[in-house]
């Protein structure tokens, strides 16, 4: 017992500041969506509103993961840090004014580009922190961890609004961006300031996302070539979700206020799990497996009557989620070269921001040709099938020839 406690990743003081702090963050993040949802939906605003706020808050990460990338790879940890969380805060306080409809996308979209900044900089210095050896468990760690306090923050934000108002919750929000900020500055530890490439990149080669370190490493290839049409096909449920809950199965307002409750749950569950996982392959299947316990479930859910039936699934699809993405986290956090790790990142989170755009559209579609419940078993069939294909291939890829990361030499800072 005492090993396991001496060898725990929560032993390291660097990785519980940037744990938790980017837990508080992402709780501040949920407290901001929910609150702008609420503002516009009390103005009357229609779907095509909603629409754009939500695209003001994923087109700026997809068309910006290219030079964030580069920005998070060459420049010093601690300054790209600074501007990404003062972009957060300056948005906050933005929409603490209770701006109108063209404003409030303007500041959603600076929150989104402060957010793309921070991310890529996490997977650059979580290696640092903990060491190679324990990425798996650290990136296990900090999902449990924001799987737990996100739906806090979203739940925060709908209590703050309903008792201050919008600008009273948006400087709550601001404080968690605060809060990050403030780790950022007592960090031990920093990415070095890599030096430039000898012949600079072009235009295109600036502005766009970099793939290629994951294209070179056929087991990521082959698993984000799986998890990007799966995104497509699942996560625009999404949008049909609440019309499942609420007239198909009869869950009550409260009830499904309580739903991310219960998905997170799961995902704590499957976070923690998957972080214990030691060797690439075993994370590669544990991925898929958990990618088709979601798949699965969300099928069944088009068939649910009950609300027990509905949290249990539900629950079971946080733990698919949290089994995937920590097992994935890992696993291009390892395998990528230390010095491209802030460039995949980047482009990595711009493709998943660009599925999640197609998702809502293809989700929307499905439930308008097909109805809500034959929407969530088609795609949960699909999902399945897309994974067992990815299954197929991942029984023949290879797990060698890796490319030897280049080591990191933290610059250690005094102790405040």
């Amino acid at each position: 017992m005492k090993q396991i406690l001496h060898a725990s990743v929560w032993r390291i003081r660097d990785f519980r500041r940037l744990a938790v702090g980017r837990s508080v963050a992402a709780a501040g993040a949920g407290m901001v969506l929910i609150v702008q949802l609420l503002r516009l939906t009390a103005q009357g605003a229609g779907s095509g509103r909603i629409m754009v706020l939500l695209l003001a808050e994923v087109v700026p990460a997809i068309l910006c993961a290219g030079p964030i990338g580069r920005a998070a790879d060459h420049r010093d940890s601690r300054g790209v840090l600074t501007v990404g969380i003062a972009a957060q805060v300056a948005a906050c306080l933005v929409l603490a004014t209770v701006p109108g409809f063209a404003l409030t996308c303007a500041a959603i979209a600076l929150l989104s580009v402060g957010t793309s900044l921070v991310a890529p900089v996490w997977s650059v210095l979580v290696p640092i922190v903990v060491g190679e050896g324990r990425v798996g468990a650290a990136v296990g760690a900090q999902q449990a961890l924001t799987a737990a306090l996100a739906p806090v923050g979203a739940g925060a934000g709908g209590v703050l609004y309903s008792s201050v108002g919008g600008g009273g919750a948006m400087l709550v929000a601001a404080g968690c961006y605060l809060y990050l900020a403030v780790v950022a500055l007592r960090l031990k530890v920093r990415r070095r300031a890599l030096a430039a490439e000898a012949i600079g990149p072009g235009l295109r080669q600036l502005l766009m996302p970099d793939l290629g370190a994951v294209r070179r490493d056929r087991l990521l290839w082959c698993l984000l070539s799986c998890m990007v049409p799966l995104v497509v096909v699942l996560q625009g449920l999404n949008v049909l979700e609440v019309s499942l809950a609420r007239h198909d199965i009869g869950v009550s307002a409260a009830q499904f206020g309580c739903s991310e409750i219960a998905a997170g749950v799961g995902t704590v569950a499957g976070a923690a799990l998957a972080g214990r996982i030691a060797r690439d392959r075993t994370r590669a299947w544990a991925m898929l497996t958990g990618l088709s316990a979601a798949a699965a479930a969300l099928g069944v859910l088009g068939v649910a009557t009950t609300v027990i039936a509905y949290f249990g699934l539900l629950v079971v699809v946080g733990a698919g989620v949290g089994v995937s993405n920590t097992s994935f986290g890992a696993l291009f956090i390892i395998r990528t070269p230390s010095e491209l790790r802030g460039r995949v990142s980047a482009a990595v989170n711009g493709l998943m921001q660009t599925s999640s755009t197609a998702a809502i559209a293809l989700g929307g579609l499905l439930g308008v040709l097909l109805g809500v419940r034959p929407a969530f078993m088609v795609s949960g069939v699909a999902g399945l099938a897309v994974l067992a294909i990815g299954a197929a291939v991942l029984a023949r890829t290879s797990t060698e020839n890796v490319p030897q990361p280049v080591a990191d030499v933290p610059l250690p800072v005094r102790a405040p």
